[in-house]
């Protein structure tokens, strides 16, 4: 699990990419209703800025 600011989150995502060579995820809401969403608007574009997650 990741846990912290966009940046925070991302950087633990890339750890798994380069640690495991992790090819995809699944991202599932446990906790508050907009957590999906606040992943796909403010970590999204950060990975994807790093090339670990497609842009289309």
């Amino acid at each position: 699990m990741a846990i912290g600011t966009p940046t925070e989150v991302a950087d633990e995502i890339e750890r798994w990419v380069e640690g495991t060579d992790l090819d995809g995820f699944n991202l599932r809401q446990f906790l508050t209703p907009g957590t999906a969403e606040d992943f796909i608007e403010l970590v999204v574009p950060e990975v994807q800025k790093r090339g670990l997650y497609r842009r289309s």
